[in-house]
């Protein structure tokens, strides 16, 4: 039976690109703190006074070999065309975070940052990974369907999802994000329905009523989330577990709005951040600690 969003047709050929895939090693990739790298995500362990500075000292095991990623500048901080630099983050992400079609366990994994090279009108920068659980129902023009099958179907057909101040642009499959997730994700629950996604995506907050895009791993219950039609939703339990190996895979979209308070996702009802907001969480949290480092 054919999905409903897609096209019917012959399809004359079948033309695959060749993106110089090539095995990545644990020097190709890092979790970066202060411009070092880890193999595993880094804790962050507050001193008192007594035991030291005062200041955060981080834990967690050391990759130096991949220091090196973590000393490129983020596409931001590059200051060259950002949006352009962005944009080379998530066609690189296609085929650096754990794709579907890069054999082997040696890809990228959730949240952790590689490097993709520069040119003579961009220099190198770092791109970071990470996403919705399969399962997680998107909102399109034609209906509410998985994240999982609207990123099969954008292979062969334009597909737009809804924002919440429209429709997004024609998104096509190299628009989406898709691998493997071995670590553990987090489910948030409120009174209307749950959503399965990483620690580090996007979501929509309200913060004495003002809303604030922050990372699913801060929320806790009692949280007010923000939902399609514009209420808030208060959040009932924050659980966390790693998804099933025969169901694992993990996805995300950018949606490529001009607007950036529109570069959201309607996800099980509720406003969600897409891959641009992200990047930037990340970017931000790089930068704090980067300061917290000089003072």
């Amino acid at each position: 039976m054919n999905h409903p969003l897609l096209i019917l047709g012959s399809i004359a050929s079948y033309i695959v690109i060749s993106f110089g895939i090539y095995a990545t090693t644990s020097k190709d990739w890092g979790y970066c703190e202060e411009g070092l790298a880890y193999f595993e995500k880094p804790q962050r362990l507050h001193l008192p006074s007594e035991f030291g500075s005062g200041h955060d000292m981080v834990v967690g095991p050391r990759n130096p070999d991949a220091d090196w990623i973590c000393r490129l500048p983020t596409a931001r901080e590059t200051g060259v065309d950002i949006r352009a630099n962005t944009n080379r983050c998530n066609s690189a992400d296609r085929r650096q975070c754990q794709g579907e079609d890069i054999p082997g366990d040696h890809d990228v994994p959730t949240d952790a940052w590689y490097r993709i090279p520069g040119s003579a009108a961009y220099p190198d920068v770092r791109c970071q990974c990470g996403c919705f659980a399969g399962e997680v129902f998107l909102a399109t023009t034609k209906g509410h369907f998985k994240i999982s099958e609207i990123a099969e179907i954008a292979k062969y057909q334009n597909v737009s999802l809804l924002t919440r101040n429209g429709t997004s642009k024609d998104l096509r499959g190299p628009d989406f994000t898709v691998g493997p997730e071995k670590k553990e994700v987090i489910t948030i629950e409120t009174d209307q329905d749950h959503i399965t996604l990483t620690g580090n995506h996007p979501v929509l907050k309200l913060i004495d009523g003002k809303e604030t895009m922050v990372t699913a791993d801060t929320i806790v219950v009692g949280d007010l989330l923000v939902s399609y039609a514009k209420k808030p939703v208060q959040v009932e339990s924050v659980s966390a577990g790693v998804l099933d190996s025969s169901a694992n895979l993990v996805y995300n979209v950018d949606n490529n709005s001009s607007e950036e308070s529109d570069h959201v996702v309607i996800a099980n009802g509720l406003i969600m951040g897409d891959l641009y907001w992200q990047k930037k969480l990340s970017e931000q949290s790089s930068r704090i600690n980067n300061i917290m480092k000089a003072l």
